[in-house]
């Protein structure tokens, strides 16, 4: 018997490699059948010398055109090395090398309403820097001390201001521009309505271009807010005084309100109200929601109303009556 030493086949170069497997295995025929699948194996898969269509090519000059195995043999052996050699993964690579695994992601950053900071009965609106808003219905405003939205006088409305250029991440309520832009709203109309009685703040829900017939391009003049002034729920105010405070801020020479106009929204068409059962009539930012015929009023919400069994109807939308 014949012992071979294979320490020296490292330093062999790899198409040198190759004509030596071809020359024993091909030509030669020194080794048994065993022998020569061992060692094309150790060769070919551990050594991970080859290409994938290199590894390939010898095994199917080796099992294929020498025909020294059955067929069985000769398909179980090609897909095992096509599968361990992964030729038939998707990415269809014919790297000898194997493959790697991708870059593990890094979780997103958690936004500042994913932990629900704001109270039953209010909506989280978040902003940039991870600050954020509660919204309430219509006709409420949120206290942020006591974390529940309560009832107060709104008076909603679009203020349009000229002396602000738009630009298209305003429409990002989450960004940066949005944030100071809005501030300076705030800020400007606070200054004008802290002079009346009960003022209690203002919110900027959106921010969008002045439609004035034109293309809108990315920076443009002039921009329309749509706002909402609050008062205490016992304020004596009235829409008009809020206007009015507002046109004498508008006649600044050098502020954010200067040359603005601000044009009230109805409350109503905010739906603080039931759609179904209810008919809205707002007037000085407040709302009144009344029961529609045969339905009456429930402890539960006075923005609601209940309907009548069938047979019955409403005694003046107090109770309900054969």
């Amino acid at each position: 018997k014949t012992s071979v030493s294979f320490g020296w086949f490292q330093h062999v170069l790899l198409r040198e490699q190759v004509l030596l497997v071809l020359l024993l295995l091909l030509h030669r025929q020194l080794l048994k059948l065993r022998e020569q699948v061992l060692l094309v194996l150790l060769l070919l898969l551990y050594r991970q010398l080859l290409t994938i269509r290199e590894q390939v090519l010898l095994v199917l000059l080796l099992l294929l055109y020498r025909q020294l195995l059955a067929i069985r043999e000769q398909v179980l052996l090609v897909l095992l090395l096509l599968l361990h050699r992964q030729v038939l993964a998707i990415t269809g690579t014919d790297s000898a090398s194997p493959p790697t695994q991708p870059p593990p992601t890094e979780n997103p950053e958690a936004g500042p309403c994913d932990v629900n900071p704001c109270g039953i009965g209010s909506t989280c609106d978040p902003r940039h820097n991870q600050t954020f808003v509660c919204l309430c219905l219509a006709g409420d405003v949120y206290n942020y001390d006591n974390t529940i939205c309560e009832r107060a006088k709104v008076f909603p409305g679009h203020l349009s201001l000229p002396g602000i250029n738009y630009n298209n991440e305003m429409a990002d309520k989450t960004s940066e521009i949005f944030l100071d832009n809005s501030k300076a709203i705030t800020d400007a109309l606070s200054a004008e309505l802290n002079k009346t009685e009960g003022y209690s703040g203002s919110i900027v829900l959106e921010i969008r271009p002045i439609n004035n017939g034109k293309v809108w391009l990315r920076n443009s003049k002039g921009v329309n807010a749509t706002v909402e002034i609050t008062y205490a729920p016992s304020a004596d105010i009235k829409t008009e005084e809020v206007l009015t405070a507002i046109k004498i801020g508008a006649t600044c020479s050098d502020c954010t309100l200067k040359g603005s106009t601000f044009v009230d929204e109805n409350l109503c068409d905010n739906s603080p109200c039931d759609e179904k059962s209810v008919t809205c009539s707002s007037a000085d930012g407040d709302f009144n929601c009344t029961c529609i015929e045969n339905y009456i009023k429930t402890d539960f919400s006075n923005r609601i109303c209940i309907a009548c069994p069938s047979g019955t109807k409403a005694d003046e939308s107090s109770e309900c009556v054969a």
